[in-house]
């Protein structure tokens, strides 16, 4: 609101303001949108690798905000010194169900339509965790190192999608370790995914899926989770001159969105020409949205939730 009071003091046009964010920022973009009380204050949005939240109820958060406190030997907040404060190593990365200004889950809220419509612009990145691939992680996130041990903890969770989802998996990868730090992204795909659909029934969605990124830290990791805004935004100190033309590909296509709220050329997503943008080394192309029966199957039988609540849970216990 206070960005739409001020903006022209700035230079800037209170008509043509774009929320923009990448991850937990592309979440919050994602909020702004489920509260139908900022419709007159931006024109449209950008979410990079956004993920769904857990929502909770006012009386679950305060459950569990009471159980941290006693756990770090705070009685209470009122009387907590900020070290004390810091010392509370509970996770309440979280939204709240308030009735006030958040009335419901945003999954619910999509699926009503129950959010501002306009044109946004949403995509992910090929290999979002590829960038976090070390021992540590993939000793707290449980990754298998052979292939009868990996089959026998994701089977249960794809059941039959098991063997499909797997093939889907085994064309860009071939290690077991890869393959399974390759599943851990799409908690941004299938997001990203649902997002796509549920807008397309009202607005113009560009959807897009990178491909492309320098290598960082001695070590080739794929398009890793923020390498599209790093793209957009240039801001890595590379000599790589292919990494360059692809960035200046992505990036022409991000400002025109922002600028016009469309693209030239860039197929919208809709229901029945699910449309998404591929860039990849030097190139942009068009295509229909790879696997997207597999995917919605599984998105709607809630298997991947199923797998990202046990995985992060146990993360988060160690």
């Amino acid at each position: 609101k206070w960005i739409s009071e001020n903006i022209e003091i700035f230079g800037g046009d209170p008509n043509n303001i774009v929320l923009s964010g990448q991850s937990n920022g592309a979440l919050s973009v994602l909020v702004q949108l489920c509260i139908k009380e900022n419709e007159e204050l931006f024109n449209r949005a950008i979410l990079m690798s956004p993920a769904f939240p857990e929502i909770r109820s006012v009386e679950v958060a305060k459950q569990m905000s009471d159980k941290a406190l006693i756990n770090s030997g705070i009685r209470s907040l009122e009387y907590a010194s900020l070290k004390d404060i810091l010392k509370i190593k509970d996770n309440f990365m979280n939204l709240v169900i308030d009735d006030e200004l958040f009335k419901d889950d945003i999954l619910n809220i999509l699926k009503k339509g129950d959010f501002i419509k306009m044109p946004i612009l949403v995509g992910t990145c090929s290999d979002e965790f590829s960038i976090y691939d070390n021992f540590l992680f993939r000793y707290f996130l449980g990754i298998k190192s052979d292939e009868k041990h990996s089959e026998k903890k994701y089977r249960k969770y794809f059941g039959n999608y098991y063997d499909e989802f797997m093939m889907i998996l085994k064309e860009k990868k071939d290690d077991i370790s890869q393959i399974q730090i390759k599943m851990l992204g799409y908690i941004f795909h299938k997001s990203a995914l649902q997002i796509m659909e549920y807008f397309s029934i009202y607005s113009d969605v560009y959807a897009y899926y990178s491909e492309f990124a320098p290598t960082v830290f001695g070590k080739k990791n794929g398009a890793y989770h923020g390498s599209d805004i790093s793209m957009l935004f240039d801001n890595l100190e590379v000599e790589d001159s292919i990494y360059k033309l692809e960035s200046n590909i992505f990036r022409d296509d991000i400002i025109s969105f922002i600028k016009y709220g469309k693209i030239d050329g860039y197929p919208v997503y809709k229901k029945d020409s699910r449309n998404i943008r591929i860039y990849s080394n030097k190139s942009k192309k068009d295509i229909e949205y790879p696997n997207f029966n597999l995917l919605w199957s599984m998105i709607q039988d809630g298997v991947f939730e199923k797998l990202f609540d046990d995985i992060f849970s146990k993360f988060r216990n160690r």
